[in-house]
């Protein structure tokens, strides 16, 4: 079957489990070191230093830090198709922050990227956040696509240029 690109899937969004939050947070915390190491061509173990220190930070009490929601994103069918991390920005308390996004590369290009956002924001408006926002890295050009069609603004814009 072909997907329709017009159509947005349904997805709900679910606390992850112990089991899940033990496998994600590995896993999102060596990606997040190796996108930032590719972006910046920081060296690959300070970027991973770094990357385990943000998130300690962001997430003291693992999956049990207040204000977080650490989701996963379930399909029509109770496929689980991605996650979805949101919480509140240090700097930006009326603001909920997308920390991570990741939908499982077999789902990729079929809308659910899209559907996670738009629920993440119902989530953040239960929440009382006025407003939700992200951090994308600049080569990650379909991610930018997808935040440009749902109305995210650029707020700031880092520049490096490799020597």
């Amino acid at each position: 079957m072909v997907p329709d690109p017009d159509r947005t899937p349904t997805v709900t969004l679910r606390p992850m489990t112990a089991a899940e939050y033990d496998t994600w947070i590995e896993d999102t915390t060596v990606w997040y070191a190796e996108e930032r190491a590719a972006a910046t061509g920081m060296p690959p173990d300070v970027s991973l230093e770094k990357a385990r220190a943000q998130i300690a930070t962001l997430l003291p009490d693992g999956q049990a830090t207040t204000g977080m929601y650490l989701l996963v994103v379930v399909d029509d069918t109770d496929a689980e198709v991605g996650i979805l991390w949101l919480g509140p920005h240090p700097d930006r308390p009326e603001t909920l922050y997308v920390w991570d996004v990741s939908i499982d590369e077999q789902f990729r290009g079929r809308g659910f990227g899209r559907a996670a956002m738009l629920a993440g924001e119902d989530v953040a408006r239960d929440a009382g956040a006025i407003a939700i926002g992200l951090n994308v890295f600049g080569a990650n050009t379909t991610a930018r696509r997808l935040y440009d069609s749902l109305g995210y603004d650029v707020t700031s814009q880092q520049m490096l240029k490799k020597l």
